[in-house]
């Protein structure tokens, strides 16, 4: 066979195999209405007063069911892959036609019988469903007969009596509402299983252009407990999806104005939608289909007509998906707002207790509950303790705005420069202040930063007699004792009030060291000493006698300038 003849019957089967789909498609659309609506009429016959007509519906609803198989056999489109003619597409026309008119007159027999009998009923819906399902057979059997009896076209089908004559080609059109429906089950279900069906509820919405497929299958997933709305359009159903919360979304392939395939994309698009399951539901088999919509994002693909439970079991898996996908959003909003009302929390009291310890300890605080508990530990820690020297007769000379003005530009620098040297500030007692470097975090250059520190702090009193000078304050003299020792460090104090600080005789030691400075001076320990070896300039030493001390201890006076391992930070 040439090239150009290879094309061509590749070509007639595609265009065959396309035909044979849209025909087994018309089928299709008159089985959800006989297999639907039998399965709903069984489940209203439970009861006592109509357990008489269950037989008759039960053979309904199994030939409907029967003829399905045959259809989803016989009018297979794979079939057609050796085909290079249309002969393929007689013989199987030929085929369904002889297969289905047994189990079809089957449906048209007990469905008349059924109807003559309802009218003592007096039950609109059943009788309804009951006419659904004759219409559907005349239909069907037209369709049969138009099959048996035009030889002369291949595919050329009547499927309504009083419409005309219709070619294949017309199946082909794009527009064409002559689709497949949906049927809500094929198999009915018991009390128990609508009884589990209800426990997962959600609000669905159903798109399908067919109104009774739609009315089926609305009826269906509202026996399975869920709240139901539908759209007859991929348009209309976006602006619905866009106006109120929905949990799932039931859409239909073949629709006009916008195909399934384009609303899967404007969902997918709109960032408000996109996590709204939509379950394509589509009498469209072929892999092309089922790949196309999982890839623009649908989470499952059902085949027309459904199968009962396998309908529920999907609608409950991507319900159930979407409850906790919702449920992870939610706790990750939340912990998001939790975490911004934490750093704003936080932040509040960084600046605020700040204000009065340091930025280390609050830090302490907030990042453990451990640090707010009562106790201590013993560690070795340098300790400074700052005092000025005639305050006290200075501060009745004053008047007290004048005296707290004073303070507050001495106390403000002082801090400043302890503060930078990473040291924590225990408490102002007065004019004096006491500061700890090791506590509550221990460094190894714990002593040499507190000697750095205490310089600096003796440099920076130039600038605080600047300002008293300008506010016409006297100018002040401040001596620095610093001591290093073992002592306790901890929280101090009750459940309600507490402080974090030291205590032990190493604190008194410092405070007696001060005790011999004059203004100007920095006096450190022996043990301060040793710490920190020949890093600083020593102008003398001394013993002397300590109240509260037993034997005599050595100071070291330290030689104020910018020592060269350290930068001083005035």
């Amino acid at each position: 066979m040439s090239s150009e003849g290879t094309v061509k019957s590749t070509a007639t089967v595609r265009a065959l195999a396309v035909i044979l789909a849209r025909l087994r498609h018309e089928f299709r659309s008159h089985l959800t209405a006989i297999i639907g609506c039998s399965e709903l009429l069984l489940e209203d016959c439970q009861n006592e007063s109509r357990r008489s007509l269950i037989s008759d519906l039960r053979k309904v609803h199994l030939s409907g069911q029967h003829m399905l198989k045959l259809i989803n056999r016989l009018l297979d489109p794979d079939d057609l892959e050796t085909a290079s003619s249309d002969q393929a597409l007689k013989e199987c026309a030929a085929r369904a036609v002889a297969a289905l008119r047994p189990p079809l007159d089957t449906v048209i027999k007990f469905s008349e019988l059924l109807l003559e009998n309802a009218s003592e009923l007096q039950d609109a819906d059943y009788l309804n469903d009951l006419r659904s399902i004759r219409t559907a057979s005349d239909k069907m059997l037209a369709l049969l007969i138009s099959l048996a009896l035009d030889k002369r076209e291949a595919g050329s089908i009547e499927s309504d009596p009083q419409s005309s004559s219709r070619k294949t080609s017309d199946l082909l059109a794009p527009n064409s509402d002559r689709k497949i429906g949906m049927t809500a089950a094929l198999k009915p279900l018991s009390k128990e299983e609508i009884e589990m069906a209800t426990a997962e509820r959600g609000r669905l919405l159903v798109v399908d252009n067919d109104q009774r497929d739609r009315n089926l299958l609305a009826r269906r997933l509202r026996r399975f407990g869920h709240n139901v709305e539908s759209a007859e359009n991929g348009r209309q159903a976006l602006a619905m999806m866009r106006d109120g919360q929905f949990d799932l979304v039931v859409l239909d392939i073949l629709m006009p104005e916008m195909n399934g395939f384009q609303a899967l994309q404007e969902i997918q698009a709109d960032v408000s939608l996109r996590e709204i399951p939509v379950i394509v539901a589509s009498s469209l088999h072929e892999i092309d289909s089922v790949a196309r919509a999982i890839s623009l994002g649908a989470a499952d693909y059902l085949q027309k007509p459904f199968n009962s439970v396998l309908l529920r079991t999907r609608i409950a898996a991507c319900l159930e998906k979407k409850r906790l996908r919702d449920q992870e959003l939610f706790y990750l909003r939340e912990l998001e707002r939790l975490n911004q009302d934490l750093e704003t929390r936080n932040e509040f009291i960084r600046r605020t207790f700040g204000r009065y310890t340091s930025n280390e300890l609050v830090e302490r605080l907030l990042e453990t509950s451990e640090g707010l508990k009562l106790g201590g530990e013993s560690r070795q820690v340098t300790i400074l303790m700052s005092d000025l020297r005639g305050f006290t007769s200075l501060a009745e000379r004053l008047s007290p705005e004048q005296t707290v003005a004073l303070l507050n530009t001495y106390l403000g620098k002082m801090a400043e420069v302890i503060l930078n040297y990473q040291g924590f500030i225990d408490e102002f007692i007065g004019d004096a202040i006491l500061a700890i470097f090791g506590a509550p975090i221990q460094r190894e250059d714990d002593a040499s930063r507190a000697v750095t520190c205490a310089i600096a702090m003796q440099l920076a009193m130039g600038a605080v007699n600047d300002q008293n000078r300008r506010d016409g304050l006297p100018e002040i003299a401040m001596g620095i004792g610093i001591n290093t020792g073992v002592v306790v460090v901890g929280n101090i104090g009750s459940a309600r009030r507490a402080k974090y600080g030291v205590i032990g005789s190493q604190v008194n030691l410092t405070s007696r060291i001060e005790s011999f400075t004059s203004g100007g001076q920095v006096f450190i320990s022996e043990s301060t000493r040793e710490a920190v070896g020949a890093a600083f300039k020593i102008d003398g030493q001394m013993s002397v006698e300590a109240k509260g001390v037993e034997r005599p201890i050595r100071i070291y006076d330290v030689r104020i300038e910018n020592p060269s391992n350290s930068l001083l930070i005035v």
